[in-house]
């Protein structure tokens, strides 16, 4: 399938659970490779909202994260290999609803945001950012997941939700040396997934005192999208 194709097929499920589309901001793409495709990250975003609303939080972790994910919230941290039932999001907090995706040029790395919406009030109640990684076959597993009460990470944004913003950092110049392969990861590590940045260098994130800090590159130069500026 086509990326315009998935794009396509990825709005029309947008449809179903937003009040408006998905706008997106594309480079021209890497030499001679992949590149992010935000609808990507919608539909799977999508997907793992679907299994913790029909069979809780807990199955969609299992399905749609790695067993190494980093869960981070107010209460502290676990790893997924170690998630039950009984870790699960507090009552009333099963819609989860996208609101940004900030993919790298190569597509490696993707992070999104969004809220988790209480269903019996109607409004966001709980704020989260995750962190997606892309597998060799192509789909994305979720690696980190932070959340905060109310707007925390919304950096202020407590606007409704009209649409889905995507955004692909720019790619490295024509020309540039391509970054060197990356070395097999050790199985039975525990990798900490709270600072890194994408194979291509376009998308970095880091965690620090609780706070979560995202860059991109755009226009030749590292730009923050969300934490302090």
């Amino acid at each position: 399938m086509t990326p315009a194709a998935r794009f396509l097929m990825a709005c029309a499920a947008v449809a179903l659970a937003l009040p408006a589309g998905v706008a997106v901001a594309r480079p021209k793409g890497p030499p001679g490779g992949t590149y992010g495709d935000p609808a990507d990250l919608i539909a799977t975003e999508i997907a793992f909202a679907r299994i913790a609303s029909e069979k809780g939080f807990a199955a969609a972790v299992k399905a749609k994260a790695a067993p190494d994910a980093q869960f981070i919230g107010p209460e502290g941290e676990v790893r997924a290999g170690s998630f039950d039932k009984a870790q699960a999001i507090p009552r009333g907090f099963a819609h989860r609803v996208i609101r940004q995706v900030w993919a790298s040029c190569d597509g490696t790395y993707a992070l999104t945001r969004g809220t988790y919406d209480e269903a019996d009030v109607g409004k966001p109640a709980l704020a989260y950012a995750s962190l997606w990684q892309r597998q060799k076959k192509g789909d994305y597993r979720l690696v980190l997941d932070i959340a905060r009460p109310g707007t925390a990470l919304l950096a202020g944004d407590e606007k409704p939700v009209d649409f889905v913003e995507g955004v692909v950092a720019d790619c490295p110049r024509r020309g540039t040396a391509p970054p060197p392969a990356e070395t097999p990861d050790d199985p039975h590590a525990l990798h900490d997934y709270t600072h890194g940045q994408s194979r291509d260098h376009t998308l970095s994130w880091e965690v620090g005192n609780g706070a979560l800090t995202v860059s991109i590159q755009r226009e030749g130069k590292p730009q923050v999208v969300l934490g302090a500026r």
